[in-house]
């Protein structure tokens, strides 16, 4: 599944980029990510499972920033 997402920052690394993931609750997960993974603001991720109304919950690559793994999404965001 590949999700819409913003980045933030190229680097730390010289290879790597900061990009954020919209949550189900308005608010952003930051995750560090091979440059690779998110061409044209698009980063695969893992379904898990689907809530109500529309949320899906899925595994991202890394861990974001804040230290999750899994995140709740609106599916409005998958591309």
């Amino acid at each position: 599944m590949r999700v819409r997402v913003k980045t933030i920052l190229v680097g730390p690394g010289p290879s790597e980029a900061v990009v954020a993931i919209k949550t189900r609750a308005d608010r952003e997960e930051e995750v560090i990510v091979d440059k690779g993974q998110s061409e044209d603001d698009i980063l695969q991720v893992w379904p898990i499972g689907t809530g109500a109304e529309g949320q899906v919950l899925v595994e991202l690559p890394q861990e974001s920033t804040s230290g999750n793994r899994r995140v709740w999404i609106d599916e409005r965001e998958v591309a």
